[in-house]
């Protein structure tokens, strides 16, 4: 931590998606964050700025919104692991489409070299990291 403080001059701000369940004793901490409703927040005094969670329970009112907010399409996307476009409920979200796009173009051929697929690792990498800044 204090690393990433020193070197980026600031705490780093976390995210964590769940995909199942946490426990009660976790989920008593949760707050709405009142910035992104669609979000939890948890304590992290001393190891970061901002602690969100996304899971569920905080994106289910909001995955009612047309065009889902990127976050809620992610989450959304994670949390049902659907295996096709067609299984998932909101297959007419722009955002969940173009996610399970790249899906398909990193795991949907088995017979793609390891090369090839850590590139297209790196530009799934890169299209979060540019969600990422939008966000900010």
């Amino acid at each position: 931590m204090a690393y990433l403080t020193k070197r980026h001059s600031a705490s780093p701000v976390v995210l964590v998606i769940v995909i199942h369940n946490t426990t009660t004793d976790l989920g008593d901490l949760f707050t709405i964050s009142k910035k992104r409703p669609f979000l939890f927040e948890l304590p992290c005094d001393g190891w970061a700025s901002s602690c969100y969670v996304l899971n569920a329970s905080s994106t289910s009112a909001h995955t009612k919104h047309t065009p889902l907010n990127p976050l809620v399409a992610l989450g959304h996307f994670l949390i049902q692991q659907k295996p096709s476009l067609r299984s998932i409920d909101r297959y007419d979200d722009a955002t969940v489409r173009q996610l399970y796009h790249i899906a398909q173009e990193i795991f949907g051929d088995d017979s793609q070299n390891e090369s090839n697929t850590g590139v297209k690792l790196l530009t799934c990498a890169r299209r979060v990291q540019q969600g990422e800044n939008r966000l900010a």
